[in-house]
């Protein structure tokens, strides 16, 4: 009797792990990304761009370039060469031109990363303000690049500098 209660117990055990291995074995459908936008999206083509100035010896130097997306959101996106691949650069905007002193902090922005030279964490910041790229022409900042507690690179941007470059 034990053996045939032993034997039952196997039995089912046996169906019990095959119905689970068929369960979960099924083929599952591959997911297809979809590579296309829509009609306008993914195309930014409004943007000013700004010069950042080496101020040390190490000569880091870049841009600053706002581009102003189909929603108004402001994209902020920085540049820089001449970058120390195990460094962190600080990028703040500050109230006022490169010469105030004392200047207050109005913005800080993404790291960028010594090794690539770009924001760290996304290749954008993004300013959800959806009236900031049309004032920026008038917007009364600057942008300082510290490494620790070090300036390294700055530059003057909205009514403080003429863009290098402007897209429409």
């Amino acid at each position: 009797m034990k053996d045939i209660y032993r034997f039952n117990i196997i039995l089912i055990g046996a169906v019990y792990v095959l119905l689970l291995f068929f369960i979960t074995s099924c083929e599952q459908e591959e997911a297809v990304v979809e590579l296309n936008t829509a009609p306008g999206g993914g195309t930014v083509s409004t943007y000013k761009a700004y010069s950042l100035d080496a101020v040390t010896e190490d000569d880091v130097y870049g841009r600053i370039v706002f581009y102003k997306d189909n929603s108004n959101y402001t994209l902020v996106q920085v540049s820089l060469y001449n970058t120390d691949s195990e460094a962190d650069y600080i990028t703040t905007l500050f109230s006022g031109s490169s010469e105030v002193e004392n200047p207050a902090e109005l913005l800080d922005l993404y790291t960028v990363d010594g090794e690539t030279g770009e924001f760290s964490p996304s290749k954008f910041y993004v300013i959800k303000d959806k009236t900031f790229f049309d004032g920026l022409t008038e917007y009364d900042a600057h942008l300082k690049i510290m490494v620790a507690e070090t300036l390294v690179s700055i530059g003057n941007l909205g009514k403080n500098a003429t863009p290098v470059a402007e897209g429409d």
